[in-house]
């Protein structure tokens, strides 16, 4: 800072001073110079102004200009605290806000425009989101069917994976979503709920009593306690008539009841020329062609054939050759066996369970 000083003048003559008046005069006698308003001077040491002093302008030593400060007191000033103006020369350091440098942070933040990538915010309500907010963004769940095509969210089904892994299956409490139309919302359910509240009273469930079996009634099932299907013993229960075109039977057909032919009857025949022949369990009537060999036909046991009925004939009988008719069990007419020596002949034979019997014969 510069000052223009000048010496004092003093008039020669002696004048007498009040006591105070001597000491303000011994330091002005002091001071080496003081200041002219005309030339250019430099003051050294410390100087003390007990007085306002004025000046068109004040400058530092390499000529800048001292200009008077804009804020004279700051309000709650604090480290890293965000300056706000009073509207005076008075600022405030916020409370709720501040920047560390790198992060400005703070209670609440409201703007007309926000610019940049935003990928730090974190915990914003997504109730309070507005607008369009890009989908590269969001942090998808690999694997939950979430998908960004064309920078929208959607739902792929080609990114998920088969509920069948490692032996896993559905299960009861498994969840799927379902849109629920009256209210405009979508909704979640378990599968085991679905199938009891939903599915459980849309299909058409079995009629009747136990046992019984499932027939076309209208557009759902109907059934009758006459028709029934033993699942334990495999049969097959019908309290009524069977009408049908065909009936097979691939082993044997028990009957409690009388059977009534009305139409043709037919029966199993077979022409036989080996040696010996064992009847089969097809076997009705036997023809032993006796052209060439002695044959010998071997009965099954009684035991197991009660009531069946058997028809032996000898064919082409050329002598001395014979038809010998034996049984694995039991006797044939109280014999072990019996022989047909005659061309023709013919024996019927029928099992009690314990033996056969002859009910039919002719020729010897």
């Amino acid at each position: 800072m510069a000052y223009n000083v000048v010496q004092p003048v003093l008039e020669p003559a002696v004048i007498e001073l009040a006591e105070e008046d001597k000491e303000k005069l011994n330091k002005i006698d002091k001071l080496d110079t003081v200041v002219d308003d005309r030339s250019d001077q430099k003051i050294d040491g410390k100087k003390t102004f007990n007085s306002a002093i004025t000046a068109k302008a004040f400058k530092l030593a390499d000529g800048r200009e001292i200009k008077p400060t804009a804020v004279h007191t700051i309000v709650n000033n604090r480290a890293s605290g965000i300056l706000i103006s009073n509207g005076d020369d008075t600022i405030t350091a916020a409370t709720n806000l501040a920047w560390d440098g790198t992060t400005l942070s703070g209670l609440n933040l409201r703007f007309k425009n926000l610019y940049g990538s935003a990928e730090n915010l974190t915990d914003i309500p997504a109730d309070n989101l507005r607008g369009t907010v890009p989908a590269k963004t969001l942090d998808l769940r690999k694997g939950s069917g979430l998908a960004i095509e064309d920078n929208q969210l959607t739902l792929s089904f080609h990114t998920v994976g088969s509920i069948k892994m490692n032996g896993q299956t559905l299960a009861d409490a498994d969840s799927i979503l379902v849109y629920d139309n009256s209210h405009n919302l979508i909704r979640k359910s378990t599968l085991q709920a679905f199938y009891k509240d939903y599915i459980n009273s849309k299909i058409h469930h079995p009629a009747g009593e136990q046992n019984a079996l499932q027939f076309k009634k209208g557009s759902t099932f109907g059934s009758s306690k006459n028709l029934t299907f033993d699942g334990s013993q495999n049969i097959l229960n019908i309290y009524g008539q069977l009408s049908t075109l065909t009936l097979k039977a691939s082993e044997r057909v028990d009957l409690s009841g009388p059977l009534v032919c009305s139409s043709a009857n037919y029966q199993n025949i077979t022409t036989i020329a080996d040696e010996n022949y064992e009847i089969n369990d097809d076997d009705y009537t036997i023809l032993a062609d006796l052209s060439d060999n002695h044959i010998c036909i071997t009965l099954p046991d009684p035991a197991l054939n009660s009531g069946r009925v058997l028809n032996l004939k000898a064919t082409h009988l050329k002598k001395p050759h014979t038809l010998t008719i034996k049984s694995t069990a039991g006797l044939i007419d109280l014999s072990d066996e019996i022989k047909i020596k005659t061309n023709t002949a013919t024996r019927s034979v029928q099992s009690d369970g314990e033996n056969w019997w002859v009910i039919s014969s002719r020729g010897s």
